[in-house]
């Protein structure tokens, strides 16, 4: 019989650094077929490093066979911030066999 791994949907925060996501897909770890979704604030420059940082990473290890999603929070208005998360979690885990959260 083979033994056939599932897609997992791994959930994140992403701010003004990398290191924080990244510790949680490694420890994880990813493989083909896996989703990372990134719920990330309001927009600068650092932001935007951080997700092209974490963006190579994925595209360089996995070649297109990890979905990277980032979803924007509007961090500012916090209800909505709450409703775009649910939100996100709600339809980024559909068909998931695991999800993972870590915010």
């Amino acid at each position: 019989m083979v033994n056939v791994r599932e897609m997992r949907s791994i959930f994140a925060t992403l701010g003004f650094e990398e290191k924080f996501a990244m510790r949680a897909l490694t420890r994880h770890g990813l493989d083909k077929g896996d989703r990372v979704c990134i719920l990330q604030g309001p927009p600068s420059d650092k932001a935007k490093k951080a997700l092209d940082f974490l963006s190579d990473f994925i595209a360089k290890y996995f070649g297109g066979e990890v979905e990277l999603i980032v979803v924007a929070i509007p961090a500012h208005v916090f209800h909505e911030a709450v409703a775009v998360a649910k939100k996100a979690l709600e339809d980024y885990s559909l068909g998931a066999s695991h999800v993972i959260i870590n915010l």
